[in-house]
């Protein structure tokens, strides 16, 4: 009987630097051999073995394509032959806020206004105080009251 060839990798999408497993199986088959991949794969990868799993570091964003190919016992049989592809997406940036308050110093029942502006947040950033939720970027205006905005009570 002819061999026959599987290549499975999961999950299929990545960010980069993330790991992923490349599995294959076979059947009827004396030995594998791997090829393509990835930039931290040497030109062939994967043992001589017709089953097994191996991990990798996902390089630079791109689409890399791993192919098997497995021979049979009988030199007249046709080799089998699987692909299977992986997609790196570049890496997620942490968020960033910036967040500043006019006048830095005030006294009690006077207005300050803080204004704030963040990246990689998503569509809303939330506050510490009971004020709720904010969009991204935006200003609230604030009466001060006996305490500093870092939470601290001031005492005069």
């Amino acid at each position: 009987m002819p061999p026959t060839a599987s290549l499975v990798i999961n999950p299929t999408t990545v960010t980069a630097n993330q790991d992923f497993t490349v599995s294959w199986s076979s059947t009827n088959a004396i030995s594998c051999t791997g090829s393509g991949g990835v930039d931290t794969a040497s030109e062939v990868w994967g043992p001589n073995a017709p089953s097994g799993t191996q991990t990798f570091t996902a390089p630079s964003p791109g689409t890399y394509t791993f192919d098997l190919s497995c021979g049979s016992p009988d030199n007249a049989l046709p080799n089998a032959a699987a692909q299977s592809t992986v997609t790196v997406l570049g890496s997620a940036s942490s968020p960033t806020v910036n967040v500043n308050i006019n006048p830095t110093n005030v006294t009690e029942g006077q207005s300050l206004t803080v204004t704030w502006s963040s990246t990689n947040a998503g569509s809303w950033c939330q506050s510490t105080s009971r004020t709720g939720k904010f969009d991204g970027d935006g200003e609230q205006p604030f009466i001060a009251r006996n305490r500093q905005i870092r939470g601290r009570r001031r005492r005069s």
